[in-house]
């Protein structure tokens, strides 16, 4: 929005609002700290416009407020855990980004198959990415020796280096056992670094589109077997394995179809090839990932299946009070499947009263699997 064709004091407006309904709404420090970087690099490569200095106090203000705004809403949270051991007092350093986790930036479905389950024991914050497959199609079909003629241009080649050596620093948090005190510069040290990914992909996307718009394409039958090539080298590496399903695992594949029709199209010059590739990369994003439905249906909510899982729950449940005295799933889980359990995970603990609860209490009145 704060480059919309509108009046400037809209557009702050606009941002002032956008920003504050997203940390409150979504409030994760680990996603909006190595976004605030990449918006950084952003502005400093293409939004140059708002470093005038007018501008920029006008942005700054309107970030200000925004995270005002958050703070005062947030407030109890906040203070309550700021000395917490977690999150409050969260520390860590770089490594822990696995190899796979990497290429599914240029791979984007090597983390699940085509039911969107997972391939490795990650929850969705770790398995994240940001990977589309312009990326690995610009990469194979960009124009490089164009690209060493745009050089020449110092603003092309400022902003090259300005996003490469954030997507450097970024890969390095990543993948090297960076000190913690050096990632407190950008408070990188309360970012675990299998969640940076999403950020990185943003970053890594702007660099392949900043050197493709410059550099333009090259349609060549060359260019079309080495991107099938890279495409299939990588499926077998990733997914072609005897332990995976097949069928279930051929879904990076599909975008080759895509891209023969978007190469066919741009070489007869029904559409430009920045056109026709963006098109390959959507329609093929949108046959798998477009199936996810976060909006599911309340149905089993309100309508508990009787699974073996269950059939184990209630067997556990004291007979004397009615209690789950068991830890079979995290959280309010198993509260919200209808049994009678203290088996949760709140933001704010009141240590006080557990305590109390805790010296005041026979566990055996809760069941046999309630320990202090």
């Amino acid at each position: 929005m704060l480059f919309a064709p509108i009046h400037r004091l809209l557009r702050l407006i606009l941002f002032y609002w956008l920003t504050t309904s997203m940390l409150i709404s979504m409030f994760y420090p680990l996603l909006f700290i190595p976004l605030a970087f990449v918006a950084a690099l952003f502005i400093l490569s293409f939004g140059r416009e708002w470093l005038a200095p007018a501008r920029l106090a006008g942005l700054a203000i309107a970030a200000g407020l925004a995270a005002a705004t958050a703070v005062v809403f947030l407030k109890g949270y906040l203070l309550a855990t700021a000395h917490t051991l977690y999150p409050g007092g969260r520390s860590v350093m770089g490594v822990g980004l696995g190899l796979r986790q990497l290429l599914s930036q240029f791979y984007p479905f090597a983390m699940f198959d085509w039911h969107l389950e997972s391939l490795m024991p990650l929850n969705i914050c770790e398995a994240g990415t940001f990977g589309v497959f312009l990326i690995r199609l610009a990469l194979c079909f960009a124009d490089y020796r164009n690209a060493s003629t745009q050089l020449r241009d110092a603003a092309f080649r400022r902003n090259l280096m300005l996003l490469t050596v954030g997507l450097a620093a970024m890969i390095a948090w990543e993948f090297f056992p960076v000190p913690s005190m050096l990632g407190r510069v950008l408070l990188w040290d309360h970012v675990q670094p299998c969640r940076m990914q999403y950020a990185q992909g943003l970053v890594l996307l702007m660099l392949t589109v900043c050197l493709v718009n410059r550099a333009g394409w090259k349609l060549s039958r060359a260019r079309l077997a080495l991107f099938v090539s890279v495409t299939t080298l990588g499926w077998m590496m990733l997914k072609a394995r005897p332990n995976l399903p097949f069928w279930n695992n051929l879904i990076d594949l599909i975008i080759l179809p895509f891209a023969l029709a978007a190469f066919w199209a741009a070489r007869s010059g029904k559409v430009s090839p920045m056109s026709g590739m963006l098109i390959a990369s959507l329609m093929t994003s949108a046959i798998i990932v477009g199936r996810f439905n976060p909006l599911q249906s309340a149905w089993p909510v309100f309508n508990r299946e009787d699974t073996p899982v269950i059939a184990q729950m209630r067997a556990k449940v004291d007979p004397r009070t009615g209690i789950l005295a068991a830890n079979m799933f995290p959280i309010s889980t198993q509260n919200g499947l209808g049994f009678k359990s203290i088996t949760y995970t709140t933001a704010i603990p009141q240590r006080d009263f557990w305590d109390h609860f805790r010296d005041r209490t026979d566990p055996q009145t809760l069941g046999d699997g309630i320990q202090s």
